[in-house]
């Protein structure tokens, strides 16, 4: 988050929300210092439905936003 912010200059909800809703999905929840520690250890477990890491939520993140968007 240092980083974010060091490049960014955002801080505050500016800086925290977009990054949870890359992680969750949500714009609220538990603290980054809580909740990252959980999907890191989820996603190593053999679980029926997989727990994505928070590299592979921010891979998809990333991808989904890059692409070209379709006008219909």
């Amino acid at each position: 988050m240092n980083d974010i912010k060091a490049e960014t200059a955002a801080k505050g909800k500016d800086l925290f929300h977009p990054v949870r809703v890359v992680l969750t999905g949500s714009h609220s929840g538990p603290d980054f210092d809580k909740v990252i520690p959980l999907l890191e250890e989820g996603c190593r477990l053999a679980l029926p439905v997989h727990v994505k890491s928070v590299a592979e939520r921010i891979r998809e993140f990333t991808a989904a936003y890059l692409e070209p968007k379709s006008h219909h």
